[in-house]
């Protein structure tokens, strides 16, 4: 599929990745990967063995993101590791792919959350690694939600992702290793359901604010989607009407 060969060319894996953070400082405390090899069309070739790890923190994890996550101050202290560290791992789990990879999120808040705990450990880790993490990223929701977006013409949450391409969310959400392989299943589904990503894309032309595209954009689309056919002498004749 052209919109997603595009995100993938020349690419030889795609990293799934879901982060949880502190909840004032965003700061890193877990992070969950899947490494997905590709073939040339972009497909999942072979996906590899998760990647897990939590990390310890500067700042307080706040009860509202224990209650989110489950994780406590007492299980960073007793499973957490460093920053410097988990960085290092996630290096290694990569290998060969680190230069020819893209670093796949749910959200833009994975990456705010890399900026800044690299802002916190800048005295004692690489900056290296952290990166080529947001330099190499891709944003799958926001691909998705060009295309597939809720009445009011938001996108969509994951498990609402996963619900139009007949899919259930699979474990727990806000635990990263199941976020990131709940990404990995809907880069999947998406692919391989074209037809869905069409169907869901006409409801948005259809659902077309008048007030972000303009009354000639919208009648235009809705024209269209009724089968009609529409010449250049109509579309003139559109544009006439509305600026008489």
């Amino acid at each position: 599929m052209q919109i997603f060969e595009n995100e993938t060319k020349g690419l030889k894996a795609l990293v799934f990745l879901d982060l949880e953070a502190t909840a004032f400082t965003a700061e890193m405390i877990e992070i969950g990967a899947y490494l997905a090899t590709l073939n040339p069309d972009g497909s999942v070739k072979k996906v590899g063995k998760p990647f897990k790890h939590y990390v310890k923190a500067h700042h307080p994890i706040g009860w509202a993101v224990t209650k989110l996550t489950g994780i406590t101050e007492e299980k960073l202290r007793e499973k957490g590791e460093d920053f410097g560290f988990v960085l290092s791992e996630f290096r290694k789990y990569v290998g060969k792919y680190w230069n020819s990879c893209r670093f796949v999120t749910f959200g833009e808040h994975d990456i705010v959350i890399v900026k800044n705990t690299m802002a916190e450990h800048k005295d004692t880790v690489d900056p290296a690694y952290a990166r080529q993490i947001y330099r190499h990223h891709w944003d799958f929701q926001k691909t998705l939600g060009t295309y597939v977006q809720d009445e009011h013409g938001n996108p969509l949450s994951l498990k609402n992702y996963l619900t139009v391409f007949q899919l259930e969310f699979d474990g727990t959400a806000h635990d990263a290793i199941y976020d990131a392989l709940n990404t990995l299943d809907l880069y999947q589904a998406a692919r391989i359901h074209p037809e869905i990503l069409a169907e869901e894309y006409q409801k948005v032309l259809q659902n077309l604010n008048s007030n972000k595209v303009g009354k000639p954009i919208k009648t235009l689309i809705k024209m269209l989607n009724e089968g009609k056919t529409v010449t250049p002498e109509m579309w003139d004749l559109l544009i006439k009407e509305t600026f008489r």
